[in-house]
């Protein structure tokens, strides 16, 4: 076939006053487009929606847990000999416990922080919640400057630093940490409370499958299914102690971060000095990434956050336990900071005044939590594969499939051969029910963006 080649000498150059017209009708198609996908700036990049990308990050989560599983085994090495001095010590009052033990403990509402903007809005009210909190390392100080004793420090990041934990003062406070084998030495050493440890499950990597039992199963008999997210790790935490409803704090998963309170110690302490330091509130922090976007609901995200969400609802899907979003300022209007659309949201204000009182006739069926959590998972190419009827103790497995049509029947032949009985019929019209719905939705949001482009 002929190749088609344009010499130098062929090309005509194009007048001045053509090029500008050209770069203006080029830059005025742009706008355009641009405000059909949200963007405000005319000329930039056209930032994607949440819908128009996989949120799946799980080729990046593989290459973290690759560079993170070395660090894990040198610390869950360095930790054993402690571990077993901590569950096996002579003074049993002191003895690290399995979380095991605080199965079904846990009595009302509890919230649970993350670390979104919207913890700022919370920190003056968390000193009148008079309920649990549950929150990780990164929240753990800033409860204290706002009054209010983190009840459950929960430790995930293998990377945690003692520093992390500074505050005017730890003991005294009835606070327990909530620590697994694999976590920096150095927190076990430093805290003088209570704590309690489990082992976590990560798919696919020997170390949390298989290692970590082995070595510390002996006194850790209990797991958490983390979904690389602390997030969805403390609600199931919250649910396995049987705290409900579950209050989200925080958990916003957008761009931006929360300002945290630190205490910065005096470099040089000398007895009878007081104050033995000050409190510190850290800058305002956006996550750095290239891969930004517009979540469903307009709040700027980006992949990471996005699939932290899409990690949320699966723990909540499996769970289907009661979990609300408090929201600061709902019945006044103030700007969205949160991409979760999928949980009851209530306003922070009168959640924390009335201790939770104000969710009793909120509260939603598993029939409702499935159907809303099924919803936004297949928009995600994430579907739920129920081993037997709803509603029993027969499992659920949650499945990522591009094809789910064409590869939900193999998935349904294989567990047929392990003793599963799979509806096939019965997901079959499920999902494309849902699939329909989205899609209208989807139509729907496109011709409202469409309108007001133009009204623009």
């Amino acid at each position: 076939m002929a190749k088609r080649i344009t010499k130098k000498a062929d090309r005509v150059p194009m007048p001045a006053d053509e090029i500008a017209a050209a770069k203006a009708k080029a830059v005025t198609k742009s706008a355009k487009k641009i405000t059909g996908n949200g963007v405000q700036e005319a000329g930039e990049k056209p930032i994607p929606l949440e819908t128009d990308r996989l949120k799946s990050c799980g080729g990046y989560n593989a290459k973290v847990r690759k560079q993170h599983v070395p660090e894990e085994i040198w610390n869950a090495f360095e930790n054993y000999a402690y571990i077993k001095w901590q569950f096996t010590r002579r003074w049993k009052g002191k003895r690290a416990q399995d979380i095991g033990v605080l199965k079904g403990k846990g009595k009302g509402p509890i919230l649970l922080l993350g670390s979104g903007p919207s913890l700022d809005k919370a920190h003056s009210l968390l000193a009148k919640w008079n309920g649990a909190v549950i929150c990780t390392s990164s929240h753990a100080t800033t409860c204290v400057h706002a009054g209010k004793d983190p009840t459950y420090i929960m430790e995930l990041d293998h990377r945690t630093q003692v520093a992390q934990f500074h505050s005017n003062w730890w003991r005294g406070r009835d606070t327990a940490i909530i620590n697994q084998p694999t976590q920096n030495p150095e927190i076990a050493k430093m805290w003088k409370g209570k704590m309690y440890y489990f082992w976590k499950m990560v798919v696919n990597v020997a170390l949390h499958q298989q290692i970590i039992p082995a070595a510390f199963g002996e006194w850790i008999k209990t797991y958490l299914i983390v979904f690389s997210c602390s997030v969805p790790a403390q609600m199931g935490l919250a649910y396995l102690m049987g705290y409900s409803p579950i209050v989200l704090v925080g958990c916003d998963f957008g761009i931006d971060r929360f300002r945290a309170w630190h205490y910065e110690k005096r470099e040089k302490w000398m007895p009878r000095m007081w104050p033995f330091g000050k409190w510190v509130q850290q800058p305002v922090q956006s996550l750095s990434s290239e891969h930004v976007m517009r979540a469903e609901n307009g709040v700027m995200t980006d992949a990471i956050q996005s699939y932290y969400k899409r990690s949320t609802i699966c723990g909540w899907r499996l769970d289907q336990g009661q979990v609300f979003e408090a929201i600061w300022g709902l019945h006044r209007g103030e700007p969205k900071m949160s991409i979760l659309e999928e949980f009851t949201k209530v306003d922070m204000e009168e959640t924390i005044e009335s201790q939770g009182s104000n969710l009793v006739d909120l509260v939603q069926t598993e029939k409702e939590i499935r159907r809303v959590c099924d919803k936004y998972l297949t928009r995600q190419k994430t579907y739920a594969i129920p081993l037997g009827p709803e509603g029993t103790n027969a499992g659920v497995v949650l499945q990522e499939m591009n094809n789910w049509r064409k590869t939900l029947p193999l998935y349904a032949r294989d567990f047929e051969k392990m003793g599963k009985h799979i509806d096939l019929v019965g997901l079959t019209a499920y999902y494309d029910g849902l699939e329909r719905e989205n899609k209208d939705e989807a139509r729907m949001r496109e011709a409202l963006a469409k309108k007001e482009g133009q009204d623009g």
